[in-house]
């Protein structure tokens, strides 16, 4: 769909988009969402809670993710951190 002319026309028309085409446009818009919400200042890992809130899920979510191998839990004094690259790619990965 590289002819986005189409867009700016009648509001109400209806277009008819392959489900490949479709698909690829909404992959890359995720992606281009993602990154723009989510611009980690560096790669220091940040506490679970704060990651938790930023990224607006839950502990378990964050354990399944580890299970599946997406990301990566840092034990520091105790306490769980998360790498803010690790936590990018994997909202990329599971929004595919």
């Amino acid at each position: 769909m590289a002819n986005t002319s189409i867009l700016q026309g009648d509001p109400d028309a209806l277009l008819i988009v392959r489900r490949g085409d479709f698909q690829n446009y909404s992959d890359d818009l995720i992606s281009k969402v993602i990154s723009e919400f989510v611009k980690p200042e560096s790669d220091q890992p940040i506490p679970q809670a704060e990651a938790l809130k930023r990224w607006g899920k839950t502990r378990q979510t964050f354990v399944n993710w580890r299970k599946k191998g997406l990301i990566t839990a840092y034990t520091i004094d105790g306490k769980i951190y998360y790498k803010p690259s690790e936590l990018i790619n994997a909202m990329k990965k599971i929004s595919l």
